[in-house]
């Protein structure tokens, strides 16, 4: 046979990062020069390539190729860069013309300018597709903004600042001063220029203007009588505002009260001005009536303005009246008003109460014999009761008849007042025995009541008999036309119906029984099935009623539900015979409802489960209300031996055909033996998997015939063992 022609190609030159590959056809083996198997190699880097082949005649062939990477393209975008805002940067790539270039930012120039921040790249690539990249990033810097504020305007004599604020790495004023603050005093416009850490500038201005003060006049002291208002006014009176001494703001200001007057007037500048002046009083006339006056209704008083002649004063009452004295009777506040013939006046006042007479508040009353009534003659100072003498507030009678009060209160006034009273008889109401019944029925309580209004207690109702249904005292109110009330008290009494539980409804299976009821032995248990007796032993479907009945007749009842589920039916594999050791594993199948379980004697749940031994296996179906039933299979054994010998092999490591040895199924008592052309034994096993590999003491055997030989025992047909024996040869191949 003629060696393979093995063809790589011709050199292959990549850019750095690419790939070279290399084929080397179709054949059985492939060694590379790195040692690789595969028929395709791939190189990234500068080296020759070598491979050797061999086809499926084992004939050998190789080819060789270089593979060249040509230089990377080195882009240097320079270090990253900052600007101030307003500042553009221009960004160059380092080539020229003759290459092509892809910048991040859609761009294909050479070069790119840019005004805003952000991170800026660009590709490269060369005439032989070859490329190389850089990235810088750029930061434009917000110019600093600094801010003065609004323009401000002082009052002569005043100082305000302006700040620049902080963190500048400098400022500059309008004056070169390089302070944060700037402390002025004269009409002007003000500027300052900052810079940041960055070097970037900021700037801003502001004027300040100082207005002259005013000046404000109050005009000359005043005196007065006392008594008089007096206004002042500013001079000018044109203020923005005024703030006079006791707070109030208005142009003018207003009093009768002595003392300095005081007024700050601010202008529209907010510049103010100051000035007093003194109201000073003429001395008064002092008035001085009696003392505050009380009496009781139906008396009068008379007031005087004591120390004053009539005839060189005049007086004017708060009633209208000129006269030195006013006579008054009702209740109210009167004041005089004394002037003298130079101007000055006096006045006072004097508070005039009437009492009125009390009135003591009694009603007519009535109430049932055997009850108390009261009679309350309000909060006085001292009382007298007509006809029992009494002489408290309140008083207890049980008589009917006619009683009247006198009192005196803490002013000293009197009055008086009377009232009846009558008195009425109860209602009879005749006696009603105590009511018993089973529970859950109902007591009708029916005494025989007098004519009136009813009232049940505790369910208010109004009727004159009521239905109940729980134990406990019920009490009835009759209330006759005059308003007496009798009551009556009944005990109803429910006694407890006996209880029965026959639990919770039960489900059995065909062909099961249960038994349902409750060992009682003292009442009497009766069955909807016509059988009266503690227990019931149930095989049938059916819905059971128990009813049971005490020694006072009262009964409860219980219903239990008994249902008979079905039995699943199973339908598995039939019994069958298998040779494992030939196919194996066999799958053996049980089918019953859609809802059916299966648990197999091997633990598995499934429908179908696979063996791999023969025995009797057992299958156990449960359906959806729990019934179960088990079938059985059994799976005999029943093997035919055989056995193969081949008669050359290639023990050469390519993993074909490398091992010698019987292949057969069903053999027992193996004992194998392989001698060379001398009769030597060269290798023996006692497993038929375990095969000769071609080596004899660690070397492999030269290509030649050896002899083999092979004692063993088969399975008949009857299921005993037979023993054999075969003799051949085989050749070793390389």
């Amino acid at each position: 046979n003629n060696n393979p022609i093995v063809n790589l190609g011709s050199d292959q030159t990549v850019c750095p990062g690419s790939v070279a590959q290399f084929n080397a056809g179709t054949y059985s083996t492939y060694t590379w020069h790195d040692a690789s198997t595969q028929n395709t190699y791939s190189s990234s880097v500068e080296e020759l390539v070598y491979v050797t082949v061999i086809d499926a005649n084992g004939c050998i062939g190789s080819d060789t190729a270089d593979v060249f990477v040509r230089s990377a393209l080195l882009v240097d975008l320079g270090p990253d860069t900052s600007v101030c805002e307003g500042t553009s940067v221009t960004i160059n790539s380092g080539y020229g013309s003759a290459y092509s270039f892809s910048w991040n930012t859609g761009a294909t120039t050479e070069t790119i300018t840019v005004n805003t921040s952000g991170i800026y790249g660009v590709e490269v690539t060369d005439a032989n597709g070859c490329s190389g990249s850089d990235s810088m990033e750029v930061i434009v810097n917000l110019n600093p903004i600094v801010d003065l504020g609004n323009d401000q305007a002082i009052c002569d004599g005043d100082s305000t600042t302006f700040d620049a604020g902080g963190n500048w790495q400098t400022i500059e004023w309008n004056d070169l001063s390089s302070n944060q603050i700037l402390k002025v005093n004269t009409t002007g416009t003000y500027s300052v220029t900052v810079t940041d850490v960055n070097g970037c500038i900021g700037t801003d201005v502001a004027d300040l203007v100082v207005n002259q003060n005013p000046t404000v006049s109050l005009g000359n002291d005043v005196e007065v009588c006392p008594g008089n208002n007096v206004t002042f006014n500013t001079t000018p009176n044109n203020f923005a505002s005024y703030t006079w001494q006791d707070g109030s703001s208005a142009a003018t200001f207003t009093t009768f009260n002595p003392g300095v007057i005081s007024v700050l007037a601010t202008d529209i500048n907010g510049c103010t001005a100051t000035d007093t002046a003194e109201l000073t009083n003429l001395p008064a006339l002092e008035i001085e009536l009696p003392n505050d006056q009380q009496f009781c209704a139906g008396g009068d008083y008379t007031i005087s303005v004591p120390g004053f002649d009539p005839l060189t004063h005049t007086f004017l009452w708060s009633t209208g009246s000129t006269q030195p004295t006013i006579t008054v009777s009702t209740s109210a506040t009167y004041n005089v008003f004394v002037s003298n013939g130079g101007g000055c006046a006096g006045f006072d006042t004097i508070r005039i109460d009437v009492i009125p007479n009390p009135i003591p508040s009694l009603r007519d009353t009535s109430i049932c014999i055997g009850e108390t009534a009261t009679f309350d003659a309000g909060v006085y100072q001292s009382f007298i009761w007509t006809p029992n003498r009494e002489t408290t507030q309140i008083i207890s009678v049980t008589d009917a008849g006619s009683y009247s009060v006198s009192v005196t209160d803490s002013y000293g006034c009197s009055g008086s007042a009377s009232a009846n009273l009558t008195v009425h008889n109860k209602p009879n109401i005749p006696s009603y025995p105590d009511q018993e019944a089973c529970e859950g029925a109902g007591i009708t309580l029916n005494p025989v009541l007098p004519l009136g209004t009813y009232v049940w207690n505790p369910n208010k109702e109004t009727s004159s008999s009521i239905i109940v249904s729980t134990d406990g005292d019920y009490s009835v109110a009759v209330t006759n036309g005059n308003g007496c009330t009798d009551s009556i008290t009944i005990n109803a009494l429910f006694n407890p119906n006996p209880v029965i539980d026959l639990g919770i409804d039960r489900a059995i299976c065909v062909g099961e029984n249960t038994t349902i009821g409750t060992i009682n032995g003292v009442d009497v248990i009766a069955w909807n099935v016509g059988v009266v007796a503690d227990e019931l032993n149930v095989t049938t479907t059916g819905s059971y009623i128990a009813t049971i009945t005490d020694a006072n007749g009262c009964s409860g009842k219980d219903t239990i539900v008994v249902t008979v589920n079905p039995n699943p039916v199973i339908v598995a594999t039939p019994d069958t015979v298998v040779c494992m050791q030939e196919i194996g594993s066999l799958v053996l199948e049980a089918s019953a409802g859609n809802r059916d379980q299966f648990t197999w004697s091997t633990g598995e749940t499934t429908q179908d489960i696979i063996i791999d031994k023969e025995t009797t296996y057992y299958v156990t179906g449960t359906n959806e209300h729990g019934c179960s039933v088990i079938d059985t299979i059994n799976v005999g054994r029943k093997c035919v031996s055989t056995l193969y010998i081949p008669n050359s092999f290639t023990p050469n490591g390519n993993g074909l055909n490398d091992n010698f040895g019987p292949l057969g199924l069903n053999i027992h008592d193996f004992d194998f033996y392989v001698f060379d052309r001398w009769g030597e034994e060269i290798f023996h096993s006692t497993s038929i998997n375990d095969k000769w590999d071609g080596t004899y003491k660690g070397n492999l055997v030269q290509v030649d015939v050896y002899v083999w030989k092979v004692y063993y025992k088969t399975e008949e047909s009857y299921g005993g063992l037979k023993r054999r024996q075969q003799v051949g040869t085989v050749t070793v191949l390389r």
